[in-house]
């Protein structure tokens, strides 16, 4: 999961492949909501698309085929580098390019559409004055990110509590929309999903969770430590037959320039 604040590259250069491996198949569902809600919004066959955050191409993948032009962008460079080692058929006029949400290299005014998803954007407005500046008047935002009530936040929480770190900070579904007003988009409208997630073992989740690299805002001084905090907690979310049971609360925002 994205935490709040800015994602440092460094986070993700060193683990682009396991994050592939572990995390984009189970972020591949996330990524379908952006693509439905955006084919909803906007005649994707004449649509000049720039998503932001795109890691390994979760959604670059499913939704760059249907449209005419598409930048996918990201702020680390060896997650664009996997993501071009796909070759998904339709999207070889895909231009890739290392970008960070709150200073994008793009013209003003280029974006049809603009997408992400689980990107950091939304929680800096500097970030979201970019994702509109980059937009085309009429143009159209269409992203996804974490809501603030479900079973694998309520894991995470427990696990800082163990640490010893504040909880992580959430944004209800009010919130987000009232933060895309306040930055200058219209019709704005917030959308609430919720999946399930299981995973085989405790030691499967922890290695999904080993995937997103040194996370800042729940690793303790020593990794060790936070390993076996998270290990203990998740103990308690576990079914009979030993799988981690948990779900996600996705909020799917769209909203006009």
């Amino acid at each position: 999961m994205t935490p709040p604040t800015m994602t440092q590259p460094q986070q993700y250069d060193g683990v682009a492949a396991d994050y592939d491996r572990l995390i984009r198949p189970r972020y591949e569902r996330i990524a379908t909501l952006v693509k439905d809600r955006a084919q909803e919004l906007s005649d994707l066959r004449c649509a000049h698309v720039i998503e932001l955050s795109a890691g390994t191409g979760a959604l670059t993948h499913q939704l760059a085929p249907l449209a005419a032009a598409y930048v996918a962008s990201d702020v680390s460079e060896p997650m664009l580098s996997v993501a071009r080692q796909h070759h998904v058929p339709g999207t070889e006029h895909v231009t890739w390019n290392r970008a960070d949400v709150q200073d994008l290299p793009f013209d003003s005014g280029r974006a049809d559409l603009v997408v992400s998803s689980l990107g950091p954007f939304q929680d800096s407005d500097q970030a979201l004055r970019e994702s509109l500046r980059v937009m085309r008047p009429g143009g159209h935002l269409v992203a996804v990110t974490w809501g603030d009530d479900y079973r694998e936040l309520e894991l995470l929480q427990a696990t800082r509590a163990l640490l010893g770190i504040p909880p992580r900070e959430t944004i209800s579904p009010t919130d987000l929309a009232a933060r895309l007003w306040r930055t200058g988009y219209r019709r704005v409208e917030v959308r609430e999903a919720r999946l399930p997630v299981t995973h085989e073992s405790v030691a499967s989740y922890l290695a999904y969770r080993g995937a997103f690299g040194p996370v800042p805002d729940l690793m303790a001084p020593h990794e060790n430590d936070a390993l076996r905090a998270l290990a203990d907690c998740a103990e308690s979310f576990t079914d009979e037959r030993g799988r981690v049971v948990l779900d996600w609360h996705l909020l799917v925002m769209a909203a006009e320039r």
